[in-house]
């Protein structure tokens, strides 16, 4: 099975209720398409324990994203070796996350810290780390 269709089958499992063991089954075993997954039918809101990966033991779709661009960060790297991917994933995920939040709340530090679940100080020593003041 290719990540892709691992992916899709993913995303489809989590946005499709579950109605029994044989309609999932057969979710598993047919990738949706584009227009299959955004059916208004398919769309619900994920209830938390849904997100939590640590929860349910289910992977979310942001960590087959995070996957799908580690694979091709280490096929751009042609064998190389990589280096602090550590520090350079983090960094990523950290200003993409920060200033989308800061984005979503108009600036406000108090309303974004809360949604992170962090403190405006930590939050604004990391804005100005990531140099997204």
């Amino acid at each position: 099975m290719t990540t892709d269709t691992y992916t899709q089958n993913s995303i489809a499992n989590q946005l499709v209720s579950n109605n029994s063991n044989e309609s999932q089954a057969s979710l598993r075993s047919a990738a949706p398409t584009s227009a299959e997954l955004a059916a208004p039918q398919n769309l619900r809101a994920a209830h938390p324990s849904e997100i939590n990966t640590e929860l349910n033991g289910r992977t979310t779709p942001i960590h087959h994203c995070v996957r799908e661009e580690l694979r091709e960060y280490m096929d751009m790297l042609n064998g190389e070796t990589p280096s602090d991917l550590h520090r350079l994933v983090m960094q990523q995920v950290e200003t993409a996350l920060f200033g989308f939040v800061m984005e979503e709340c108009r600036g406000n530090q108090s309303k974004a810290a809360a949604w992170l679940g962090i403190s405006r100080g930590t939050l604004r020593t990391r804005l100005a780390a990531l140099n997204l003041r």
